[in-house]
């Protein structure tokens, strides 16, 4: 807010600009980038109102907020701290303030928000941390916007937007719950300003950002107190608002100290009215609703003079006594505002000790509590024990009872069974028998019977008590849900005593503070009153000689004018002179780097053109993981160039420009290179799928080369000259926002062709270990490398008994190179895992990340690594099959000099792979190209013994003497031959055809 302007003062609806004028938009947007680079001054001072002023009047005006962003980008802020947070606190102003467009398009320059941090070029200054908050801050707020249109950025309060937020209870709810979290975020980012001030004098600055957070804060506690009344109105239930009106009052206790706080300051009750809350949060739910909290009076405070004289005049000196007086009287008066202070200071802390009182006696009480809980849980305890007895014994009375009635169902039949018999037989012994066994069996059964109800007797007891167990455990449950609403409101209040406490700390150290200060004020006075005597007489002393000067400078001043009319005359030829001579050199300047510009462009037109020609074939090792990490590459060089030519364009050096430039064109050519070589795999296949990806690879890097040319050829000096200076630096971003779509859309082409190491890579980034993951990779190469050379070196002393002399002494040399060769990997795969964790450390230092953190961002040159180490173990395996299979003599020598070259070219990947990636400077990475010129030389010798052993054993064939056949045979044998080799000719297509499938198919499925 403004202090000059009464319209948009205090909490008012916000602007509300619908003039309608006639626009100069030439002298508009000089004046916004004017107004712009004034706000944002190096000076550790507050912005200055009529500047911001100038920005937001801008965006009504033109009912547009994009060149204030523009502005914003191709301004020095980024080069300084103060400038930055300056920057920071201009932004947060005009998007409160601004036109209703201006809250949709600061919404998209989120991401340039959050990249702030990582752009700015200063060190870790005190400034940095504020940085981080405010934009963390602001990225909430605008955030908070997109999913809540309906407010606005200065959160005014309106109340048909408060009642249709709480139409619907669930909606009503989260939109409170959010606006809340909107508040911590901003009491966060307070408590941190509030933190810095003690940091360093100079508080204007850091003051000036408390004055928006001041009113926004207002305006959501308004709101939100009055969504609550709504929904408290709605619902019937206060149980299940009562998270709502917990958090409500911490919020209220929180703002009336944030605001007790900065009325402290002087500098900020001079710019608003500082809002003045209760001692307690007003009711939500009472009958009679009081009104919302009143919006306080403004102060009138004079017109800030915005244009000091920078001279001070002699004759002030004069007025120095009353000048000093009248600070005694503001010294007096601010003592005795610190006198009332301490005064309330004082009552708080009674306040708070009445209040620990109080919470002590409610944990004694909870103490109680707590422990009748424990006898009560004890109880409950020997309750469930004896339930367990009872119900094991009514198991076991189930158990025999139905045990009893088997048995009296058994003795129930033989007993009918035997009176059957009794009544159809006649009268015999064995009748007299089976009476006598039912005179026996009838007492049984009598005693079986009265076992049966006793059980039954007792079975209905232990129901009746299981019942009453029931019930009582009912009553024991509902008091372990009162116990635990207790002890959570215990612990609440422990939570606000530990807050109380804290608070009342923060007063003793502001008392400390203001009895030094009261001190250092008395030391000031007497200084002040010993610097006025010596004043006085230094300027008894000084009157006379005041007159001479006077005298003395008269005279001086008509001399000096003498001698400057003669300097004029003798001294204007010269400066026309060195002008034409400045002009002369910026001439020239300007054709060097056009030079350079065009040898770049022909750079890359000459990279483009051998993308088209079916006479290179490119990078043939290449593979769309490793061509994705050069086109990351591309990217940020591309970055570099743009930052460099705009810190150009604003009068800085040409060197940055110069070097970025030939970094840039030479990484397109490599680029273009790698996509030839996986374009002329995916050509050699003879499918018309490949052929059609392969043309859409070509005609998609064309586009890039063709961007980037354009991009060159509008960065030179006759291009440039027509642009209005203001707009180059948006003419560049264009330039560069094009190439940097054009590589996108490349990057997505080249994506379809990536395989498995991009799903292992996706895994591993969704588990979170890419880090381990590579180094898994790497590990199970060098084991790779480890056990193939266990296995050459079981073959060198197991030779076989049944060969040649010779034919040991060949298969002896192709081992040895193969030993060579395996050594010479094994050592690149430890200078590669060396690289590769240097790598790494260094990009986690310089993104203050984690290593996994720096694998998830540079996804692609990942994939590239897994890949080429994938690509060398399996290189090496087939290599070391493919040597015993040629000593036992089932394996020719071409397959080993074609396994020998799949391993070349697996390690070129890998050393390509680290490169990219590769520290300046780095006594690793030199290691490393050593190794790969060892690897290669190995190579070399390995397929050299391969060719000279292959054209020793076709001599030995062809020894045969021609001159003793006749004319008709050596024409026969010559026909045959001659069929011989076109047979072998069609098949050599049809094998290139088949081995650029499966190298096809290799991108996706790499073992």
């Amino acid at each position: 807010m403004y202090a000059g302007s009464s319209a948009r003062s205090g909490y008012s609806d916000g602007p509300q600009y619908t003039m309608s004028r006639a626009i100069n938009h030439a002298k508009a947007d000089h004046e916004l980038l004017m107004a712009i680079k004034k706000a944002t001054s190096p000076e550790e001072t507050s912005p200055k109102q009529k500047h911001v002023r100038t920005c937001i009047m801008y965006t009504w005006d033109n009912k547009t907020s994009q060149p204030f962003w523009v502005g914003l980008k191709n301004s020095p802020m980024l080069a300084n701290e103060v400038q930055c947070f300056k920057a920071l606190i201009t932004i947060h102003k005009v998007i409160r303030q601004g036109a209703p467009v201006t809250l949709p398009e600061a919404i998209s320059e989120i991401p340039w928000l959050q990249n702030l941090p990582r752009m700015l070029l200063s060190g870790y200054g005190s400034y940095t941390g504020l940085i981080r908050g405010y934009i963390e801050f602001l990225v909430y707020k605008l955030e908070f916007h997109r999913i809540h249109p309906d407010f606005t950025g200065t959160f005014d309060y309106e109340e048909y937007a408060a009642l249709k937020g709480t139409s619907d209870p669930n909606e009503g709810y989260e939109t409170i719950m959010e606006l809340m979290n909107l508040q911590d975020r901003l009491d966060h980012f307070q408590r941190m300003v509030m933190a810095s001030l003690r940091a360093s004098p100079a508080v204007e600055c850091r003051l000036s950002s408390l004055v928006p957070l001041i009113e926004e804060s207002y305006g959501i506690y308004r709101f939100v107190t009055s969504m609550l009344r709504a929904m408290h109105n709605r619902v019937g239930s206060l149980d299940a608002l009562a998270p709502l009106r917990s958090r409500y009052a911490t919020q209220h206790f929180m703002l009336r100290d944030f605001y007790a706080h900065c009325r402290q300051h002087r500098y900020l009750t001079s710019l608003i009215a500082i809002p003045t809350l209760a001692d307690q949060p007003p009711p939500l739910f009472d009958t009679d609703e009081p009104a919302l909290p009143a919006i306080p009076a403004r102060p009138v405070t004079p017109p800030e003079d915005n244009d000091k004289d920078d001279q001070a005049d002699l004759w002030e000196q004069f007025n120095l006594q009353q000048q000093q007086q009248q600070q005694q009287q503001e010294e007096l008066e601010r003592q005795r505002q610190r006198d009332l202070d301490l005064a309330a200071q004082q009552e708080e802390q009674d306040r708070l000790a009445r209040e620990r009182a109080a919470l002590e006696e409610q944990q004694l009480a909870a103490q109680q509590l707590a422990a009748q809980q424990m006898q009560l849980q004890g109880a409950l305890s020997d309750r469930d024990a004896r339930l367990a007895q009872l119900i094991e014994q009514l198991q076991r009375a189930k158990a025999q009872y139905e045990r009893d009635q088997v048995a009296i169902q058994q003795y129930d039949a033989k007993l009918r069974e035997l009176q059957g018999m009794l009544a159809n037989a006649a009268p015999s012994d064995a009748l007299r028998k089976l009476q006598e066994e039912l005179a026996q069996w009838k007492p049984r059964t009598e005693a079986l019977a009265k076992l049966y109800a006793q059980l039954r007797k007792e079975h209905l007891d232990l129901l009746t008590k299981y019942r009453e167990l029931g019930a009582r455990t009912q009553a024991q449950v509902a008091n372990a849900d009162t116990l635990g609403k207790l002890q959570a409101q215990l612990n609440a209040k422990n939570l606000q005593l530990a807050e109380m406490l804290a608070a009342r700390d923060e007063y003793k150290k502001q008392a400390e503070m203001a009895k030094m200060d009261m001190q250092e004020l008395q030391d000031l006075r007497r200084q002040a009153e010993a610097a006025r005597r010596e004043l006085e007489n230094y300027k008894r002393d000084k009157e006379e000689e005041i007159a001479v000067l006077q005298t003395g400078m008269d005279q001086s001043l008509l001399a000096l004018t003498e001698m400057k009319k003669r300097l004029e005359e003798g001294t204007g030829s010269g400066a026309v002179q060195i002008a034409e001579m400045e002009r002369a050199h910026a001439a020239r300047l300007d054709r060097i780097l056009d030079a350079i510009l065009l040898a770049c462009v022909q750079k890359v037109q000459q990279a483009a053109q051998e993308l088209e020609s079916s006479v290179h074939a490119g990078n043939v090792t290449a593979t769309p993981e490793y061509t994705l990490s050069v086109l990351d590459q591309a990217s940020q060089t591309s970055g570099e160039l743009a930052q460099g030519f705009l810190t150009y364009l604003v009068g800085g050096d040409q060197s940055g420009a110069i070097t970025s430039a030939n970094a840039f064109a030479y990484v397109v050519g490599s680029l273009l290179n790698n996509v030839k070589g996986v374009v002329t795999r995916l050509t050699g296949t003879n499918v018309e799928a490949d052929d059609a990806a392969a043309e859409e690879l070509v005609l998609v890097g064309k586009q890039a080369a063709a961007a980037v040319v354009q991009w060159f050829t509008g960065l030179t000096s006759s291009a440039l000259e027509p642009v209005d200076p203001a707009m180059r630096p948006t003419k560049v971003n264009q330039l560069h926002a094009t190439v940097q779509a054009q590589l996108q859309r490349l990057g997505t082409v080249m994506e379809k062709h990536s395989g498995a190491a991009a799903a292992l890579v996706q895994q591993g980034a969704a588990q979170g270990d890419l880090g381990d993951l590579v180094e898994r990779e790497m590990q199970a190469a060098a084991q790779a490398i480890a056990d193939a050379t266990a296995r050459l070196q079981a073959l060198l002393s197991t030779p076989a008994l049944d060969a040649a002399p010779a034919t040991l002494q060949v298969h002896s040399a192709i081992l040895s190179a193969a030993m060579a060769l395996m050594n010479a990997i094994a050592n690149l795969i430890r200078c590669a895992t060396l690289t590769q964790q240097e790598i790494a450390t260094h990009g986690k230092q310089s993104t203050g990340g984690s290593e996994a953190a720096f694998y998830k961002k540079h996804h692609r040159w990942t994939e590239g690594l897994i890949s080429a180490a994938k690509a060398i173990a399996y290189a090496t395996s087939v290599l070391v099959e493919t040597a015993d299979g040629v000593v036992q003599g089932s394996h020719s020598m071409e397959q080993l000099v074609v396994a020998a070259n799949e391993v070349a070219a697996a390690t070129a990947q890998l050393v390509a792979a680290s490169r990219v990636k590769a520290v300046q400077g780095s006594k690793t990475q030199d290691k490393l190209e050593a190794a790969a010129s060892a690897v290669t030389t190995a190579t070399r010798l390995l397929v050299k013994a391969a060719k000279d052993a292959a054209r020793r054993e076709q001599e030995n064939k062809d020894l045969r003497d021609f001159g003793q056949l006749s004319l008709h045979d050596l024409k026969t044998q010559e026909m045959e031959q001659q069929v011989k080799i076109l047979t072998l000719e069609k098949e050599l297509v049809a094998a290139r055809s088949v081995l650029a499938q499966m190298r096809k198919a290799s991108y996706h499925n790499v073992e």
